[in-house]
């Protein structure tokens, strides 16, 4: 993999959380900790293998809506707690995950 070993260089793809810059929701916390280390990680190692042809991307999904947490949308506590943690600019819709493919849905109302 790396071009100082005769590889062609790579990627490493690293999920992380929109969680990491906004902090989450409440309760959370503990979440968006682990999601910023990932962040933080992902940085570091982008230093340390950059020179070798390997890079390093993060990705930061934000809600998605899938069946675990169907039940509890349409709670109006819920649903604006998911829009407080939309960052400005960002857009307010999520992700609908079904039958294997994404598409957007609004969350919380435009």
């Amino acid at each position: 993999m790396s071009t100082a070993s005769g590889g062609r260089g790579g990627v490493i793809v690293n999920v992380s959380s929109i969680a990491a810059l906004s902090g989450g929701r409440g309760g959370s916390s503990h979440y968006a900790a682990s999601k910023g280390a990932v962040d933080a990680y992902s940085i570091g190692l982008a230093l340390e293998v950059g020179r070798k042809g390997i890079r390093v991307n993060v990705v930061r999904p934000g809600f998605t809506r899938t069946e675990p947490v169907e039940g509890v949308l349409g709670d109006p506590g819920v649903e604006s707690g998911i829009a407080a943690t939309i960052l400005p600019g960002a857009s307010p819709r999520g992700v609908e995950a079904e039958g294997g493919r994404a598409g957007p849905v609004a969350v919380g109302g435009d």
